[in-house]
């Protein structure tokens, strides 16, 4: 969510940069010339491969996801097992 901001926030200052009509600076900067644009390219291309990666790994997040949930199970039942058995025990040896 905060990425979304962030990426958000860098487009705005990307098409201010472009569309901003500033008055001439007394001395060219030559080199600095199409840097908006450049900015805005780069953060288009960033943007598509946020996208795709996302795309790509939302079946694997899934799948981890579920085994994840299926192993808090486990463990779960696993530690009530445990807890039986540390009883069973601590019964039987009162008992003798």
């Amino acid at each position: 969510m905060a990425a979304d901001h962030f990426i958000a926030g860098i487009c705005c200052i990307g098409f201010w940069s472009l569309t901003s009509r500033a008055p001439a600076p007394a001395i060219q900067l030559r080199p600095f010339r199409g840097t908006g644009a450049v900015f805005v390219a780069i953060w288009v291309v960033l943007l598509v491969i946020h996208h795709l990666g996302k795309r790509q790994g939302a079946p694997a997040a899934s799948v981890i996801a579920a085994n994840l949930a299926k192993a808090r199970q486990l463990h779960d039942g696993s530690l009530d097992q445990t807890e039986a058995r540390c009883r069973q025990e601590q019964e039987r040896i009162t008992k003798s």
